[in-house]
């Protein structure tokens, strides 16, 4: 019940040890959500291979199987799903419950791919600039232009060269092919996951910021040296009217 407070987490499943689904929250009737074999085959195995740390991803139509379309917005279309194991507790004297390290199940919490592009949807960065998430592989997992395609590799996979192995916030001056001109990227890492957001500011709007800070240098040293002048003929003039009187 506590999900139904959550309005971006759309299902929880449940899978069994012989991976069996079964539906902790959302709709298990006409809408209900299936994911496709092949893809919670994968999913399940990273989790396993995870040891109980979770596995973060992205779902779309085609790894998802519903009976009928939601008719949700274009933008709800893709899902996050965070997939973990289950261990068994046992309960240990006066201190709560330990684990036994006996994997049990499966869970998989799927939340829309717009709740985590709207925190950073009205974000100005400045003209032509962007900002997305993608993973270690350079994946698009989430975007808020539709010029940056969800499950796609951004600038064929670029990215990748200019993100921190060691999971550090890395800047960098970058030229992506078929581009004109360089770009600053900024990569910082998402803690708990290999996901990473990235800032592209283009030089051009950097360079325009300059040249207008310029300008106003120039029509401010002008006016400074115009006022100089002024000043100083003021201040001859109120000297030598004196001196020939």
């Amino acid at each position: 019940k506590k999900f139904s407070f959550l309005h971006y987490i759309s299902d929880v499943l449940l899978y069994t040890t012989d991976r069996q689904r079964i539906v902790a929250y959302g709709d298990s009737n006409v809408f209900k959500f299936v994911i496709e074999p092949v893809y919670l085959k994968e999913l399940l195995n990273q989790a396993d291979n995870k040891g109980g740390a979770p596995v973060w991803a992205v779902s779309s139509r085609a790894n998802e199987v519903r009976l009928v379309d939601r008719g949700v917005p274009s933008d709800s279309r893709y899902g996050i799903l965070i997939c973990r194991t289950i261990k068994d507790l046992s309960p240990q004297n006066q201190t709560g419950y330990r684990t036994t390290g006996k994997k049990i199940g499966y869970i998989v919490i799927r939340a829309n791919e717009a709740y985590i592009s709207d925190i950073y949807r009205n974000i100005d960065i400045g003209e032509g600039s962007e900002i997305f998430v993608v993973d270690s592989q350079g994946v698009v997992v989430s975007s808020r232009s539709k010029d940056i395609k969800i499950l796609e590799k951004y600038k064929n996979g670029e990215i990748t060269k200019y993100i921190d192995k060691d999971n550090k916030t890395n800047v960098a001056t970058v030229k992506f092919e078929g581009d004109s001109e360089y770009s600053l990227v900024t990569t910082s890492p998402i803690a708990g996951t290999d996901w990473f957001v990235v800032n592209v500011v283009p030089f051009s709007y950097l360079n325009a910021e300059s040249v207008r800070l310029g300008r106003y240098i120039s029509i401010v040293s002008v006016a400074c040296i115009l006022l100089a002048v002024i000043f100083s003929f003021l201040i001859s003039k109120s000297i030598s009217m004196p001196l020939r009187a």
